[in-house]
């Protein structure tokens, strides 16, 4: 918490100023209303639980073992930075003026409330691991500032009050859970790349590889006479199949399986990923790990000490697009070299 708290005064001392600066440009005087939750810049230590529920979705955030997590999840580690953003730009909202505090217009402004059918409502709890609440508030309808074209202005109310206001800032705020995911497993340059071996029980395993680190493409091997590569664009997206490499979801790896379907890259730097597929419950989830398979380099011995932290104990879902480069049978990779 430390971390974010240092940064978060650093940078809410920066928005605080600039925003002053620019509205100062603006206008002769800013709003006399005031932040909307006055207190949070003083409590940001204090929060460790961003819960956000919508009509169609309902998670948590939460400060857990050293990181940020996400309860739906299965607790894995959020984006620090977009934590970090949230809660600044939520605790320097400021109010720009009061709306109408009828019921009966709420739902103009998307105020009406959640679990009421139609609303697109954002409710927003920030509080403990406790259950002690710090601050709540309901967001609605958003649109660009009309006077600072670098902010934005939302209309908020309290769930408990029937105000509504209009409320100006830099609020990053998004309601789909995985969005606050870094979903990257790896993000391997194809460049480093020497070869890929992919072995699987139910074909005869696949090598792409290149013959020294300033080719341009990438060769299949084991072609039988006769044939050729069918196509080498083909070829050459199974050489970057770990280049950006994203899951779609994502489990702890307790009572995962093995089912013998490997993916092995190893660089020309001497860095070597395993990937290997699971059963059952697991199909298509992929547990990975990272070695050195020919190197001491300080940079490589890093690097895999990086990767295998972030891998310990999760197992990963790829996309289909993935999945289907590494189901490629060989007959799917080339043709009769007459074959035009």
């Amino acid at each position: 918490m430390k971390k974010l708290i240092l940064g978060a005064i650093a940078v809410v001392c920066a928005l605080t100023i600039g925003y002053f600066v620019v509205q100062d440009r603006k206008s002769p005087t800013i709003s006399d209303y005031g932040l909307l939750i006055p207190d949070l810049v003083n409590q940001i230590n204090d929060v460790t639980e961003i819960r956000i529920t919508t009509n169609h979705d309902k998670f948590t955030i939460y400060f857990g073992s050293e990181k940020w997590r996400l309860d739906i999840a299965e607790s894995y580690p959020v984006r620090f930075d977009h934590v970090q953003k949230f809660l600044i730009g939520i605790s320097q909202l400021r109010k720009l003026e009061p709306k109408t505090d009828n019921p009966d217009r709420h739902a103009e402004l998307n105020l009406s409330g959640v679990g009421i059918d139609g609303s697109d409502t954002i409710l927003v709890e920030l509080g403990t691991q406790q259950n002690e609440s710090i601050a709540e508030v309901y967001i609605g309808k958003s649109r660009a500032s009309t006077k600072n074209p670098q902010l934005n202005e939302f209309y908020v109310r309290n769930p408990d009050d029937n105000q509504t206001w209009l409320t100006e800032g830099r609020l990053d705020l998004t309601t789909k859970p995985f969005d606050w995911l870094d979903t990257t497993i790896v993000d391997l340059d194809d460049s480093r790349v020497k070869d890929i071996i992919i072995v699987s029980s139910a074909e005869e395993p696949i090598q792409i590889y290149r013959s020294s680190v300033d080719s341009d493409n990438f060769e299949l091997g084991g072609i039988p006479s006769g044939y050729q590569m069918r196509h080498q664009y083909a070829i050459n997206d199974i050489g970057d199949l770990f280049g950006r490499l994203e899951f779609v979801e994502v489990k702890s790896d307790d009572g995962w399986s093995d089912s013998g379907t490997s993916v092995t890259v190893s660089t020309f730097d001497g860095l070597e990923l395993n990937a290997r597929s699971g059963i059952g419950d697991f199909e298509s989830f992929f547990v990975f790990k990272a070695q050195v398979s020919d190197s001491d380099k300080q940079e490589i011995l890093h690097e895999v000490a990086t990767l295998n932290k972030k891998f310990g104990g999760w197992v990963y879902k790829l996309s289909n697009q993935r999945m289907e480069m590494i189901d490629s049978g060989l007959e799917e990779l080339i043709r009769p070299v007459a074959d035009e």
